[in-house]
């Protein structure tokens, strides 16, 4: 009985190891484990990638993420100390409603996007840099960033977007 209750304890760990990933062993940590760079890695959802809570910065440049899932919006909602997200080059499309208190700098780059309205998700946000430089913004609206309001912003980059005046 007893032989048949740990064969099955380690069955289930390989199946719960081989059903998420250490990110570590996909992507680049620092020693900490407040620095993850998951940059090129051909993400396409984040299903399968425990990040641990004590990230503070996350870099996932260059992947295929879309965020248009609720689970991958979980997986960075959930990171209590996160403070920077950098998300360039992924088709976004839309920036993605993240509900997030602790994001201070956020990046993104090179996403597709053609508006740049804020989602009500990030009306209680402590945003202080907002990057959305090389996309296909074409104007930007009064309310586009009043959702904001309450954040700290003190940067906003809008460079290489097709605005016109």
């Amino acid at each position: 009985m007893y032989i048949h209750l740990s064969i099955a304890i380690i069955i289930v760990s390989i199946i719960k190891s081989s059903v998420t990933m250490d990110v570590c062993k996909l992507c680049q940590c620092s020693d900490d484990l407040t620095l993850i760079n998951c940059d090129k890695k051909g993400l396409q959802n984040l299903d399968d990638i425990d990040f641990p809570s004590n990230v503070k910065t996350l870099t996932l440049i260059n992947n295929t993420l879309k965020f248009d899932t609720i689970n991958d919006r979980i997986k960075i909602e959930s990171l209590p100390k996160l403070t920077n997200l950098i998300l360039n080059q992924n088709p976004l499309g839309k920036i993605p409603p993240f509900n997030m208190r602790t994001l201070q700098f956020l990046s993104l780059e090179d996403t597709l996007l053609t508006s740049a309205e804020f989602p009500t998700s990030y009306k209680n946000s402590s945003l202080q840099q907002i990057s959305l430089s090389n996309n296909k913004i074409h104007s930007i609206n009064e309310t586009d960033f009043l959702v904001l309001h309450n954040s700290q912003l003190t940067e906003l980059s809008l460079k290489n977007n097709q605005l016109k005046s």
